[in-house]
């Protein structure tokens, strides 16, 4: 708790700050007499392992010199950033195979991304992609456009559509 807390050192509290990071922190402050941003790894009493940003500033108490360390726990957020890189690693993958043609298009007919193989099936060449010179409405008979209203109108409310099949 807290009142457990104050004052002690970490390892006191059975939390371990890898080396590196605890001494980058103690070197900042004796430098600056303060620093802010190191990250670190802790491994708490308990084993699990907690990345942390370190802020530190010397101070004296009652005489002492002492370091007054603050530590806000970024756990959560690794852990987002990590799942995140993996989904946008797995999404790239899927986006990037050569066995299906898939495009990354807005709701007025631009077409922002799209891998060989939609290049290949329509024609068009990545110069083409990148001068903007493909847009999906306009590759698209209009007899079909209808479909496209109805998945993006879908997207909108449920936050996807199901497959459709139109022809280019």
């Amino acid at each position: 708790g807290h009142d457990e807390a104050v004052g002690r050192p970490l390892l006191d509290l059975g939390i371990y700050v890898e080396p590196g990071a605890r001494n980058a922190c103690d070197r900042a402050v004796e430098a600056e007499g303060r620093t802010r941003g190191h990250e670190a790894a802790l491994r708490h009493r308990y084993g699990e392992v907690r990345h942390v940003i370190l802020a530190g500033e010397r101070i004296r108490v009652e005489g002492v010199d002492c370091v007054l360390s603050v530590l806000e726990d970024v756990t959560a957020r690794r852990r987002a950033e990590e799942a995140l890189r993996e989904s946008e690693a797995r999404y790239r993958a899927f986006f990037d195979s050569p066995v299906v043609g898939t495009l990354q298009g807005d709701v007025h007919g631009g077409i922002a991304a799209a891998n060989d193989e939609f290049l290949r099936i329509v024609g068009y060449t990545r110069e083409d992609l990148d001068a903007g010179r493909i847009r999906w409405d306009a590759l698209t008979p209009p007899e079909f456009l209808p479909l496209d209203d109805a998945g993006i109108a879908e997207a909108r409310e449920k936050g996807s559509c199901a497959p459709y099949e139109k022809p280019y």
